[in-house]
């Protein structure tokens, strides 16, 4: 009988958890929108935190981000990036240079990851006389939870585009007027 309860005692400690199933079937994903205007226009993009479908187990309590966005410089340039409503109180460092910016933010008071998107952070460009698309790469990211344990999460990039003639574009399934 003894061997029994330990052999099932073994065999539950092996299962995974509830979170750990969440974040392997079932990633955050961080994902930046669209923007798109006239040269010498402001556009503003945002980094959006979601999950594609409800989660199993308890919601991953996103605390902090690390990430590096880069875009050609000849398209656009950075005029400020921030938190939103949902990342107010959130400590936020910058490094941006002509082309990336590099960000860490954290709180102790984290958020959940939903099925519909999150802003975290809003980025604002000015676009520049040269006219085309740039891709928005987010690269070296970094998604963890109050205890510093990584949460699993994929990317999905966005564009900018400097159009003589004003563009709508399509940011994660809703229209987002460019200018």
């Amino acid at each position: 009988m003894r061997v029994l309860q330990l052999l099932v005692l073994v065999g539950l400690l092996a299962l995974p958890t509830a979170a750990s199933w969440a974040q392997d079937e079932n990633p955050v994903i961080l994902a930046m929108t669209n923007g798109a205007g006239l040269p010498g226009e402001i556009v503003e993009v945002e980094l959006l935190v979601h999950r594609a479908e409800e989660i199993k187990g308890d919601a991953t309590r996103l605390s902090g981000l690390d990430l590096l966005l880069s875009w050609d410089p000849a398209i656009a340039a950075l005029v400020s990036l921030s938190t939103t409503e949902v990342t107010a109180g959130w400590q936020l460092a910058q490094r941006a240079e002509a082309g990336s910016v590099e960000v860490s933010m954290a709180s102790l008071d984290p958020v959940s990851a939903t099925p519909v998107g999150l802003r975290v952070l809003a980025f604002r460009f000015e676009l520049q006389p040269t006219q085309g698309e740039s891709p928005l790469d987010l690269s070296e990211t970094r998604a963890f939870d109050l205890d510093q344990v990584p949460i699993v999460h994929v990317v999905e990039p966005g564009t900018l585009t400097s159009s003589a003639v004003p563009v709508e574009t399509m940011g994660m399934g809703r229209w987002k007027a460019g200018h």
